[in-house]
């Protein structure tokens, strides 16, 4: 169900997201650092629990959240920061998948700063999902 989750979440993130600002990912491929605007994507689950019936036709609910960090060198500034947060919001905030299983929330900032390796500003964005299948759905 994990699986299933993840690649729904990455699918919907990719169909949507601006190619113009790079994305590095937990679990992609090592890629040197962009030296412009970019971004880091996460999906972190968070909690799987038996929901509902039994092993056989019963129900499983996961959580979690879809993270993103920007990264921002200052001479961008902080709106073009905070513009790529609106728009990693946008593609998450209330969003249900077509299958119906998996409902996002709205989002929740988090962390902001300096980066002190490179001295861009970033910022993190993430959105809390909830999962909703049936244990006959984990093939």
């Amino acid at each position: 169900m994990l699986t299933r989750d993840t690649a729904v979440i990455r699918k919907r993130f990719f169909d949507e997201w601006d190619t113009a600002i790079p994305v590095l990912m937990d679990f992609g491929p090592e890629q040197p650092r962009p030296t412009t605007l970019h971004v880091h994507f996460a999906i972190k689950p968070t909690g799987t629990e038996h929901h509902a019936g039994d092993r056989a036709g019963g129900i499983m609910m996961s959580n979690g959240r879809a993270w993103l960090t920007v990264y921002s060198p200052k001479s961008v500034g902080e709106k073009t920061l905070t513009d790529t947060i609106d728009k990693f919001s946008k593609i998450f905030r209330n969003w249900q998948s077509p299958d119906f299983a998996i409902n996002f929330k709205t989002e929740t900032h988090g962390a902001t700063g300096t980066d002190p390796q490179t001295g861009y500003y970033y910022a993190q964005v993430s959105v809390y999902y909830e999962s909703i299948r049936a244990y006959a759905d984990d093939v």
